[in-house]
């Protein structure tokens, strides 16, 4: 993670020597989180993971152009996914139950985007970092769980009019330990979260 805000600093650096250019951009999109790992691996031999299934997530997005190729961002992704427990779960042995968890992910960062050629397409890589908030709903607790992301992604988008449409798959790294749940679990401390989001949607510049 050290080595995202690294990379972070030296563009907002960059971008922050650039003369000021106004162009707000308004984003929206919606699509697919796709956990790639569990939530909780137990390794215990016994009983399996405690896994996040794959839900549709929708996202809002501000930027504001510092540059032609560099917009500088902030934004929400809200997902519903069900956690499916696990006897690792001690205090609820339920093998296979699941139950909702809403998941908000506040970004920002910056992209950087090029026009290819004299066409409207546009690549852009996106450089961020952001909290993954999670709420379970486990005994009716409601405390939320927070951990630092990346938010890293690469995209492309076609438009040159007031509005245009986007297409990315944004990768999430990030950690998460057993007790961080409300209830007790088996299972490690900061094990590594690969989260991935592909998303389609339309910016609007006003």
């Amino acid at each position: 993670m050290i080595r995202y805000l690294g990379v972070l600093a030296l563009v907002f650096g960059v971008a922050g020597t650039a003369p000021a250019q106004s162009g707000l951009r308004i984003s929206t999109s919606a699509g697919s989180l796709v956990p790639m790992l569990p939530l909780v691996s137990v390794n215990d031999g016994q009983n399996p993971d405690v896994e996040l299934q794959s839900a549709p997530a929708v996202g809002l997005e501000l930027g504001f152009a510092a540059r032609s190729w560099v917009t500088v961002y902030g934004g929400l992704t809200y997902a519903s996914p069900r956690l499916v427990l696990s006897g690792a779960v001690e205090s609820r042995p339920a093998d296979g139950q699941s139950v909702r968890t809403n998941l908000l992910i506040p970004t920002a960062g910056v992209q950087l985007s090029r026009q290819l050629g004299a066409t409207s397409v546009r690549p852009s890589l996106r450089l961020g970092l952001g909290v993954k908030s999670y709420t379970f709903d486990l005994y009716d607790q409601d405390d939320r769980v927070g951990n630092l992301t990346g938010d890293l992604g690469l995209g492309i988008s076609a438009g040159d009019g007031p509005v245009s449409m986007t297409a990315e798959a944004r990768w999430l790294p990030s950690t998460f330990s057993a007790r961080s749940l409300p209830i007790r679990a088996m299972g490690g401390t900061g094990q590594d979260q690969n989260d991935w989001i592909f998303q389609l949607g339309f910016r609007f510049r006003p």
